[in-house]
């Protein structure tokens, strides 16, 4: 859906081909490239090949079923995620410093395939918060170089075996925003359904050199001096506003504005215009308007909900040409964003809620099966249990393949019970083959202490290499 003055960007590219591991290849390590051709990521009612488990639409979620049922989100949906604390100070991490052109560190198998459509965007967003001077960015390019590093299996209420990525949920994350968009639209969507005359407002400011922190909190000042003038309250009974932020291709300078679904009368767009100025021309605004200062006000009634919400919640939840962007801005607005609630509510909707709902976030609404990553480190050491749990997951997540090792074990006679699913089979080894794993680096680290075997590494600690398995004499 395009709008007039703010042209939608060219979306990331999606290659047809997915990175797969080669036999040689340990889990954890970037894996080299393969011809063997990848899963499709052009569906557009979900993301077929991409197990997300803390999705809301079954469609973004791989699903093995063993309650006899059609795949479908169980539980209560749990609370949103927090926003991370904002740092500290601006100036030091702006500076343009050399950042590293090596690949992101120590990427999985199921990392490579999940992210391949936008590793382009990814590695130059971890480029640039890895080449910050302030730790709160650094260590937000760690957590983003472990976005779905670690897969786990979980199981719902029902018995539905699923797959969960265990995404890190940044703001600047290409792959986590795209959930985030998908979450957008459908809060949006679902608030547009309670408006009577639905209308779509763009407003613009002026380009300025102020840093875009300060833009944005000026923006959001300026409109609610806009919700509280006579002209708008006249014309307006609620709705929901998002800001999205560009870099202008013509100055290079910052390009925040606002999209507003409102419903209520007819509004004429020159008096939207008149006090859409008023609005900005105030002395505690960094806009100080000429008379011939170039605005944009435009108002349009919206005869199709459903589109707009998807416009707003696609470009709303990630700045679309990042890539493009130089890292010291990618830096500012990773700073800028941190902690700002990019949708919000107000008259008649106001505290309408339009977080997301991650049904993940609630630990009771899945239980722990196994770890993904374990049981490929395990069949790494030729643990026989974990090679046929693996082997199982790919009958039941054909899809995912690629993210277990390729030589494995064929399927043993004996390993389904009379009338049991694969997905139970899956369940019942794969947790098997976790506690298994478990015991056995508990016995290597039970004997006697050694130089070697004197601090035992945390388990929780998953990417560490881990001491072989005792073998018999």
């Amino acid at each position: 859906m395009q709008r007039p003055d703010c042209p939608s960007s060219g979306s990331e590219a999606h290659p047809e081909s997915a990175t797969s591991p080669s036999r040689g290849d340990s889990f954890l390590g970037t894996p080299a490239p393969d011809t063997t051709r990848g899963p499709s990521d052009s569906d557009e009612e979900g993301l077929s090949y991409l197990p997300v488990a803390d999705a809301a639409d079954p469609g973004d979620t791989q699903h093995a079923t063993s309650c006899g049922r059609s795949g479908g989100p169980c539980g209560k949906p749990g609370p949103a995620r927090p926003s991370e604390a904002t740092p500290g100070g601006t100036s030091s991490s702006l500076d343009d410093l050399e950042t590293s052109s090596h690949a992101i560190p120590d990427q999985s198998r199921p990392q490579v395939a999940i992210h391949a459509p936008f590793s382009a965007a990814r590695h130059a967003v971890w480029s640039a918060l890895a080449g910050a001077t302030t730790p709160p960015l650094r260590r937000r390019a760690t957590k983003l170089a472990k976005c779905c590093r670690y897969p786990t299996l979980r199981a719902k209420p029902c018995g539905e075996i699923i797959v969960c990525p265990l995404r890190c949920r940044d703001r600047c994350c290409p792959h986590c925003a795209r959930f985030r968009a998908r979450e957008a639209t459908a809060r949006v969507l679902e608030a547009c359904q309670a408006m009577n005359a639905v209308r779509f407002i763009t407003l613009t400011v002026p380009h300025v050199d102020h840093l875009l922190i300060e833009q944005l909190a000026s923006l959001r000042a300026a409109f609610g001096r806009l919700r509280r003038s006579v002209a708008w309250r006249a014309h307006v009974n609620g709705g929901v506003y998002g800001i999205e932020v560009k870099l202008s291709n013509t100055d290079g300078r910052w390009h925040p504005h606002l999209h507003v679904i409102a419903d209520g009368r007819f509004f004429p767009q020159a008096a939207l215009l008149d006090a859409w100025r008023a609005a900005l021309d105030h002395p505690d605004s960094i806009w100080k308007l000429a008379p011939d200062a170039p605005l944009f006000a435009h108002i349009e009634a919206v005869h199709d909900r459903r589109d707009v919400a998807t416009y707003v919640g696609k470009y709303i939840a990630k700045p679309s040409d990042l890539t493009s962007w130089p890292p010291s801005e990618i830096r500012q607005f990773a700073i800028a964003m941190m902690g700002q609630r990019l949708l919000n509510t107000f008259g008649s909707l106001h505290g309408t809620k339009l977080d997301p709902r991650d049904a993940n976030d609630d630990p009771a609404a899945t239980t722990h099966v196994a770890s993904l990553q374990i049981l490929n480190i395990a069949a790494e050491r030729r643990q026989r249990s974990a090679m046929v749990a693996l082997f199982l997951f790919r009958l039941a997540f054909p899809k995912l393949a690629t993210w277990t090792r390729p030589d494995l074990l064929e399927l043993p006679p004996d390993t389904l019970r009379d009338g049991e699913s694969v997905p139970n089979a899956l369940a019942r080894v794969a947790a098997s083959a976790e506690r298994e794993f478990w015991a056995r680096i508990e016995r290597r680290w039970s004997g006697p202490p050694t130089e070697a075997t004197r601090k035992p590494p945390p388990p929780s600690t998953l990417g560490l290499p881990y001491p072989e398995p005792e073998t018999s004499s």
